[in-house]
């Protein structure tokens, strides 16, 4: 961990060295700036040998190669773009501008202006004069984009990686190889078998190449899911990632990806303030302070900041973010742009949802109606997820608060979702479909037991339950899913009181612990109930990491002065035992003065 931050902390300090150096523009045929290579210095060793008549287009081109490696596709397609001026006749320069409209893993693919950057190779340079080797790279990503095939994205990306594969085996090329893993873990679905051998295929490249930015880059997406076991065998890519990349945002971000797999909050902070800061730093120095530049990136480290924060009861931060997002939105140059309301959505939603059951003071209050609103495109990707996810959280905190339109405002979420859900319907979004169905079911069932409907509400959150563990993607869950039904149904039997079903609650949040470890909801709650049973020893285990999670908060809240009240966990029961205990004591004493 110490090397991850030392190389992050490094790779940020060196990103405020170099500012003002970059030049607006590039005399041709010239090779890097010193910017452009300070940073090509700090995104690891990638060993591609490449056909051009130019070093400076070399140099361009292996830059964009690396900022491809680690997500940064708005300064990798820059960077393409180049070496594409000083060498028109650089085929590969056009297949890596092309492989920025591929982003995989994210749920983006522009095939057309893909197509359009394929073409524009045809037509300048000539592909049969370029090695094997290369000509087989093309040949691989015209078959990506095969506009034959554009609706059928699993097709495409299988063909692909295919010949990735045929590529790193014929020449030993780790970055086909990588690019093969990739693949692997966009279609493998919840196919263990598939998964598993994507990563015994990233270990074996990586024992020849430990310092290549794909291959622990792709490793670490291998090894983020929530399948017990797997998380922790990425824990050494973790460690090593800052070592390799330590001047992009995504790259100084990745480690989180496993720490938050494993509930280690405090590296989950550490890691993604750096990745944040490094990415807000360049975009003010480089691009104008640009809101939409590596957008993809910066937004994703504030999403997930203010996740890992409000584990930490460090809710004054965590709402920062929240309102820094809320700002973005209101700006004229992200309008229409839907990834920016899906953040915002997605954040406000989470601000609201991981504190509703700790008795926050009303300073906290969380304003989810400003600005209103606005729907989402159902048939884009991640949008029906935020939308509903943003509309559960507006309905809960109307009912928690006992609003006095809360009846009217349900009854207006229940028909945006059933719209939402007809809009979807046509895409082949399996997880996506069941998540909306779910968190339907969550907002139902509150609603049910808002109006003294208890039984019902918990019969409804069980049904919910087999809807989220029949999920496709079951071991590959976003780790940023809101709260799983598993924590909610837990919640629901606590806060009623319902004896008979505490075994049932103490299994859920078990079952929510297992997907996502130390989720600071689920371990408070199985703590009270714990509690609530008397069961000492687990009580106090429960007591124990709870504490540890929330030992720096921001915030005085109920929940956490209970558990610091709690003497050892038994402070519920201390009360009464000692009483008895005292009784006892007092009896006996009077009656050896009765004797006397």
């Amino acid at each position: 961990m110490m090397s991850t931050i030392v190389s992050s902390t490094f790779g940020l300090i060196l990103l405020i060295s170099i500012s003002g150096v970059r030049s607006d523009h590039h005399t041709l045929p010239g090779g890097l700036e010193p910017w452009e290579l300070a940073i090509s210095e700090k995104l690891g060793e990638i060993e591609f040998n490449v056909t051009t008549r130019n070093d400076s287009a070399r140099e361009h081109f292996m830059l964009g190669l690396k900022l491809l490696s680690c997500f940064w596709y708005d300064f990798a397609e820059k960077e393409f773009l180049i070496a594409q001026k000083i060498d028109p006749e650089m085929c590969l320069a056009y297949v890596g501008e092309a492989l920025t409209k591929r982003m995989f893993l994210w749920n983006s693919d522009d095939i057309d202006a893909a197509n359009v950057i394929l073409a524009n190779m045809t037509s300048a340079c000539s592909v049969e004069s370029l090695s094997q080797r290369e000509q087989d790279y093309v040949t691989a990503v015209q078959s990506l984009f095969n506009i034959t095939k554009k609706n059928d994205g699993m097709a495409r990306t299988t063909s692909f990686g295919d010949q990735m594969q045929e590529i790193h085996e014929e020449y030993r090329d780790a970055q086909a190889g990588s690019l093969r893993v990739l693949a692997w873990i966009e279609t493998a679905g919840s196919n263990e078998t598939k998964l598993q051998k994507s990563r015994e295929y990233i270990d074996e490249i990586f024992e020849a190449n430990p310092n290549h930015p794909s291959v622990i880059h792709y490793a670490l997406h291998a090894y983020d899911f929530s399948t017990p076991g797997v998380a922790i065998r990425g824990l050494p890519y973790a460690e090593k990632y800052g070592d390799v990349v330590s001047y992009a945002s995504h790259g100084n971000h990745m480690p989180a990806h496993i720490y938050i797999r494993l509930g280690m909050w405090k590296e989950s902070v550490f890691t993604e303030k750096i990745a944040l800061d490094a990415g807000d730093d360049f975009t003010d120095k480089y691009e104008n302070s640009s809101l939409l530049y590596d957008k993809w990136n910066r937004y994703h480290s504030l999403e997930y900041l203010q996740y890992y924060l409000l584990q930490q009861g460090r809710f004054n931060e965590a709402k920062v973010l929240m309102e820094r997002m809320r700002r973005v939105i209101s700006q004229a140059e992200v309008q229409g742009d839907a990834l920016f309301w899906q953040h915002w959505y997605r954040m406000a939603a989470r601000q609201y949802l991981e504190t509703r059951n700790f008795n926050l003071p009303n300073t906290h209050a969380i304003d989810l109606e400003t600005p209103n609103w606005k729907p989402l495109d159902a048939t884009e990707f991640w949008s029906p997820h935020s939308e509903v996810g943003f509309h559960l959280a507006r309905g809960l905190q109307a009912i928690q608060t006992k609003s006095s339109d809360s009846g009217t405002m349900i009854e207006g979420i229940f028909d945006r979702i059933r719209q939402i859900k007809f809009e979807m319907a046509p895409q082949d979004w399996p997880y996506l479909k069941k998540t909306v169905v779910f968190l339907t079911m969550q907002l139902n069932s509150t609603y049910e037991a808002s109006q003294g409907r208890i039984e019902e509400a918990v019969e409804i959150m069980k049904e919910a339950v087999v809807v989220q563990e029949s999920m496709v993607f079951s071991g590959s869950d976003p780790t940023l899913l809101y709260v799983s039904t598993w924590e909610f149904l837990g919640d629901m039997i606590l806060k009623y009181k319902l004896e008979d079903h505490y075994d049932t609650a103490i299994e859920m949040y078990k079952k929510a612990l297992l997907a996502r470890p130390r989720r600071a909801a689920s371990v408070y709650g199985l703590y009270k109930l714990y509690k609530r049973k008397r069961l000492d020893s687990e009580m106090n285990s429960q007591l124990e990491e709870i504490r540890k999670i929330w030992s720096d908060p921001d915030t005085d809240f109920e929940a956490r002065e209970e558990i610091e009240k709690s003497d050892d966990g038994t402070s519920g029961q201390y009360s009464i035992h000692s009483s008895l205990n005292i009784f006892i004591v007092l009896l006996c004493a009077l009656k050896l003065i009765s004797l006397f």
